[in-house]
């Protein structure tokens, strides 16, 4: 289920990041863990700002429903 759910975050996860750049989970998510940290957002502004909102259960991690979460907001909020 973990690699569904990775796959999937990889191809319905894009969004526009810094300089028009298209970013996905499975980008964003550097060491491949399953989740995105603080750390690992800190390198694309739209999901550094939407973290704390996006991390639902607060342990300091994006999984991948969380990171929809911030592909889901509001298009004016993008960069």
């Amino acid at each position: 289920m973990k690699k569904v759910m990775i796959i999937a975050g990889f191809l319905l996860a894009p969004w526009v990041a810094a300089a028009g750049r298209s970013v996905s989970f499975h980008e964003a998510d550097a060491n491949k863990d399953g989740a995105v940290t603080r750390k690992e957002a800190a390198s694309f502004a739209f999901v550094a700002r939407g973290f704390d909102d996006a991390d639902a259960n607060h342990n300091g991690l994006l999984e991948l429903h969380e990171f929809l979460y911030i592909q889901s907001s509001e298009p004016a909020q993008r960069e």
